[in-house]
């Protein structure tokens, strides 16, 4: 199907791209992971495609990797990619994923879907992952003495927000990045640090593939001059294995402005029999509610203290090693500031947003300008950035952190950014809450036991680096504050029936209650 597979086209699109483009205007809006969900797309005009990658050419089924600009009205512009797979005849199992049909230079008319549903194209990926290959400016990167089986058959997961994740057999799982960033991803950063540093509190990393494409091929600005330190090309950003090498600037690797590598996506080592974080508590929550009222967390069959106390030793050892493997820093009294000035604006924002959280702004600004009475420089570091249960799991050998892309409506620049390993903290403070009361039992109930949890998991960590991050409770407090508010405007937009949830702790934070 030379009509869609022939090689790498930039803009202007082709007919065949303008084409495709209609078709993705239609099909990006109904995906879990597209991010302008609410705002209306021009089919004509909303979507342009940039770039396309004929990566099969003259194969049924053939395979594109094509990168999208998406302009929703009223909203800033999005990149994605999709694979885009291509056949004559689509088979039923694959309905599911089509995006639609388009037809060739000779008439013909193609099925086009999404390619990672294709057992075929996606086990195909993975082939050229294991050869290491370079196709154009896609490039399959496998760590060295790794491994990856033959004939592992492919399951694309369901229930992300913002990537699409395939397991292949129980061996690996591999996580496309449907966003397209140019800058190298915080999750493959961060993941590739803690394996050099020996970690065991991660899945370990076997590979990643990224595209390199200049910003003004894919129609992008560029940004600013790279800061000091940085590197000047994409060659002398990696290392001798070929790893994106670690730099001087506050973000760990370096930002620089040239054909700057797009993370596509992420393999790592999959953990079949391991339990996520947030089912473990789950459990927990709903062996307390059977009990008669007024026992105690503790007293309770499911008692979750023991395992929170762990998840703070290892939330611990893996803050231990970002801050030994990356660059750390300290925050001085006006850059803390200027972090409330920045927290107070987005509470403005959000109450804008959401009309429940008006009467809680006086208190909170007030609970926020505290920052700026804190004298003493707070060290800083790499952290996770979006922490919470549902980001670590309880293997048989302990539990293991998950995702360290940061929260996906951040800019990278964000989720690359050193802050106070207590943010992380005020994340697992935040998911303990909703642990706690997502379930809609006795409110003392619940509330006993995320504090019980919190206190387990805070004694754990302190177990293990010195310090007790209960005792930045000006800190704390704040990115807590911050964290639910950032949970408000989400539940208001997405799931309307949680949002009693952030609100209920934001009501105790304003009036100074502990969480």
């Amino acid at each position: 199907m030379t009509s869609i597979v022939d090689h790498v086209h930039l803009a202007p699109a082709s007919g065949l791209d303008a084409r495709l483009a209609r078709l993705l205007a239609d099909w990006l809006p109904r995906q879990r992971w597209y991010g302008g969900k609410g705002a209306r797309i021009d089919v004509d005009s909303g979507v342009r495609v940039l770039a396309r990658l004929d990566l099969l050419p003259d194969r049924d089924p053939g395979l594109a990797m094509v990168v999208v600009e998406v302009r929703p009205d009223g909203r800033e512009p999005e990149r994605y990619q999709v694979f885009i797979g291509a056949r004559r005849e689509l088979p039923d199992r694959l309905a599911h994923a089509e995006i639609g049909s388009v037809r060739d230079e000779h008439g013909a008319a193609w099925h086009c879907y999404d390619g990672l549903h294709d057992p075929e194209l996606a086990g195909w990926l993975l082939e050229r992952l294991a050869a290491g290959e370079v196709i154009g400016p896609l490039r399959f990167h496998m760590l060295p003495g790794r491994r990856i089986d033959e004939g592992l058959r492919s399951l694309v997961l369901t229930g992300e927000q913002s990537n699409t994740s395939v397991i292949f057999g129980d061996k690996l799982i591999a996580k496309f990045l449907r966003r397209t960033v140019a800058g190298v991803n915080p999750d493959l950063e961060l993941s590739l640090a803690l394996a050099d540093s020996g970690s065991r509190n991660i899945p370990q990393p076997v590979g990643w593939i990224d595209l390199t494409l200049s910003l003004e091929d894919l129609g992008a600005t560029r940004p600013g001059p790279a800061p000091r330190g940085a590197p000047d090309d994409h060659d002398d950003a990696r290392d001798e294995n070929g790893r994106p090498r670690a730099g001087e600037g506050s973000t760990g690797y370096g930002d620089y402005g040239g054909p700057e590598p797009i993370t596509v996506a992420t393999v790592s080592e999959f953990l079949p029999t391991a339990t996520d974080g947030w089912l473990l508590a789950q459990t927990s929550v709903r062996d307390l509610y059977a009990q008669p009222p007024g026992t105690s967390p503790k007293a309770a069959g499911g008692d979750f203290g023991p395992e929170a106390r762990r998840l703070g030793k290892a939330t611990a050892r893996v803050h231990h090693d970002l801050a030994t493997m990356l660059p750390t820093g300290r925050m001085e009294p006006d850059e803390l500031e200027r972090v409330a000035e920045a927290m107070i604006a987005h509470l403005h924002h959000a109450a804008g947003r959401v009309a429940e959280l008006e009467p809680y702004v006086p208190a909170l600004s007030g609970i926020l300008r505290r920052l700026t009475t804190i004298d003493e420089p707070i060290p800083t570091q790499r952290v996770h950035g979006d922490f919470h249960l549902g980001q670590v799991m309880r293997t048989v050998h302990g539990w293991v952190l998950l995702d360290f892309e940061g929260e996906p409506s951040r800019s990278l620049e964000e989720r690359r950014a050193m802050a106070p390993a207590v943010k992380d903290v005020a994340g697992m403070a935040r998911s303990f809450d909703y642990a706690a009361h997502h379930l809609g039992g006795d409110p003392a109930a619940a509330q006993a036991w995320a504090e019980r949890n919190f206190n387990s998991f805070c004694k754990g960590y302190a177990s293990v680096n010195g310090h007790d991050p209960r005792e930045q409770d000006t800190l704390l407090k704040c990115y807590e504050i911050d964290k639910a508010i950032y949970e408000a405007v989400y539940e208001a937009a997405n799931r309307p029936t949680w949002l009693h949830i952030p609100l209920g702790a934001i009501r105790r934070l304003a009036a100074g209650q502990a969480e």
